[in-house]
């Protein structure tokens, strides 16, 4: 069982955060606290956070482990799902496991396929991965989304190195599985406009490989835009969970 959290109402909607690779659930915390009517299921994946000592086997297993997780809390209720990076494939596969599950998901910043010289892409891994939970990387890193400092460098401390190489690795090789036309969830495919080409021209296909999805762009932020601008990434979950105003950037 990963690693999770629990907090907010005890009735009303649930929403289930997938944190991406090289950090942990703590990313969402500047998020929640603008999301104070739902209840919030913060999960550390394999390799990361609390969860850093459960082995990270792939993407398909790891998405189980969330929907095994999201089955053992003690009450069923009306969910939504929301992924970042590498939280957005494990969500889709997620969804694809259990077409039913999740009322509405909101995944940010991932691929459809057809990543180019992905032999680079892996050996770059190789040399990131030890460098990843050293605090001057992190320090680094949380400086470029706006993140406080401390506690970003504190969590990806925790991740795991051969956890950031293999899941990194799948995500280079990722391509959409066959079932996705069985998915019933409402979806949304978001990438911050400066994101990375591949992202962006993805988007479009991501929408159409589900029978009730769409895609959408957030001007004048990147890959990490829900740490650059918690409000606004808040704002339009709010307007995806509540069927109005998705897509449009609330500012």
């Amino acid at each position: 069982m990963l690693e999770f959290t629990v907090s907010g109402p005890q009735a009303g909607p649930r929403i289930v955060f997938l944190h991406g690779v090289g950090i942990s659930a703590w990313m969402w915390q500047a998020v929640v606290a603008h999301l104070p009517e739902h209840q919030v299921v913060l999960i550390d994946m394999p390799g990361h956070g609390k969860s850093r000592d459960i082995a990270w086997v792939s993407l398909k297993e790891t998405a189980a482990a969330v929907n095994a997780t999201v089955a053992s809390l003690p009450d069923a209720r009306e969910t939504h799902l929301v992924g970042l990076s590498l939280g957005a494939y494990v969500g889709l596969l997620a969804m694809a496991e259990r077409p039913h599950a999740y009322k509405s998901a909101f995944l940010s910043g991932m691929h459809a396929s057809g990543m180019k010289m992905r032999w680079l892409y892996k050996a770059m891994t190789w040399l990131m991965a030890p460098l990843v939970p050293m605090p001057f990387v992190a320090r680094r890193t949380a400086r470029g989304f706006g993140a406080e400092v401390a506690p970003f460098v504190a969590e990806a401390g925790k991740t795991k190195a051969r956890a950031f190489r293999r899941a990194f690795n799948e995500v280079v090789d990722f391509a959409l599985p066959r079932g996705l036309g069985d998915i019933q969830t409402r979806t949304v495919f978001a990438a911050g406009a400066k994101e990375h080409p591949l992202i962006l021209k993805s988007l479009d296909e991501l929408a159409a490989a589900l029978p009730n999805a769409r895609a959408m762009t957030v001007p004048g932020l990147g890959h990490g835009w829900p740490i650059e601008d918690p409000a606004r990434f808040a704002a339009m979950l709010q307007g995806q969970f509540d069927e109005q105003g998705v897509g449009r950037d609330p500012t």
